[in-house]
């Protein structure tokens, strides 16, 4: 999905509430969801594809064959935050303490184009308040870097309580892992949807 702000979508205002970017990716999706299909989101993603499965769910809709969940702490793990009111270079500072923010340092000059978007991520992410009282009705994968900073293994395991299903999977890297690991990210998703009983990490994968 791409969110408003983002590449093709950059003239568009970005979101920086999570219900109403949760409510606009259900509204598009809903048509075609009469197909099996999984939801898949890394970081903010994943918390922005956790309350899109239960709006989904609430609308009784068509279920995803499975969650899964990336570089992210179970919801009763969250955090608010106030990252989004810093300065640029505070912000940029953040991303590169992640593993990802390299590039605004050698090219300043991208800021403008990228940190409005990064900002209302995390102004969305940080004043985001989950609701701990329902259970996705399918199962969820989360999908964990070992060296993620933010993100342990056991930072994970609330999951299984907010749903019907689940195992976790670790990969090698930090909160970026799935970019040098893509192969083997796309594997494990693969090998989930297709009961696959080979798993490719070292974390046994639990019912």
């Amino acid at each position: 999905m791409q969110y408003p702000g983002r590449e093709d979508r950059l003239d568009d205002l970005p979101l920086t509430e999570m219900s109403a970017l949760a409510e606009a990716l259900t509204d598009v999706l809903a048509p075609q969801l009469r197909q099996p299909y999984a939801l898949f989101g890394h970081s903010m993603g994943a918390a922005v594809a956790h309350e899109t499965a239960k709006r989904i769910q609430r609308r009784g809709l068509r279920l995803p064959e499975r969650l899964f969940v990336s570089g992210r702490e179970s919801p009763q793990m969250h955090q608010r935050g106030t990252i989004h009111t810093q300065d640029d270079d505070s912000l940029c500072a953040e991303l590169t303490r992640l593993g990802g923010g390299e590039v605004l340092t050698r090219h300043p000059e991208l800021r403008p184009l990228v940190l409005p978007a990064v900002r209302a991520d995390y102004q969305l992410i940080e004043t985001y308040e989950p609701d701990l009282s329902e259970v996705l009705r399918c199962p969820v994968t989360a999908l964990v870097g070992t060296e993620d900073p933010d993100v342990q293994r056991a930072d994970a395991e609330g999951w299984g309580d907010l749903s019907e299903g689940f195992n976790r999977v670790q990969f090698p890297g930090d909160h970026f892992y799935l970019v040098p690991e893509r192969r083997q990210v796309i594997g494990e998703i693969v090998r989930a949807l297709t009961l696959d009983p080979s798993p490719t990490s070292s974390w046994p994968v639990t019912p």
